[in-house]
């Protein structure tokens, strides 16, 4: 018998960097197919293992790829892209009320996890996060 469901953050909870590529490329005057493996190559590892800060993240990206956008202007607009994906907290509170035990997982860089999780109060639909 199933008693615990446990979730991901990032594209299953809430959309993340999937999607901004094509925010970013009228921006930045590149294919959003060429953008996309930037975002999650090396510096995302580092970045969701803790070993860089989102700000080294931004910074990297745009020095080795001569971007011509500031590393706020990033921040505002990966954080503008990060929302709930339709009908899974409806879902979540659901489980919970069938008495499921809910958790929730995820490698997202600490920046964005603060910032989600102030803006989305999500905590609260799960007995437990990591």
């Amino acid at each position: 018998m199933i008693t615990t469901i446990i979730f991901d953050l990032g594209e299953v909870y809430l959309n993340g960097l999937r999607g901004v590529e094509h925010v970013l490329e009228p921006m930045l005057g590149i294919k959003a197919d060429s953008i996309r493996p930037e975002l999650v190559g090396t510096e995302a590892n580092a970045l969701f293992r803790g070993e860089i800060s989102e700000e080294e993240y931004w910074k990297k990206l745009v020095e080795r790829n001569k971007w011509k956008i500031g590393v706020d202007r990033l921040k505002k607009i990966v954080r503008e892209n990060f929302r709930e994906i339709e009908g899974t907290r409806e879902i979540i509170e659901k489980l919970k009320k069938k008495g499921f035990k809910l958790g929730l997982l995820s490698i997202h860089a600490k920046e964005w996890i603060a910032h989600c999780s102030e803006r989305f109060d999500y905590h609260k639909l799960f007995h437990s996060t990591l």
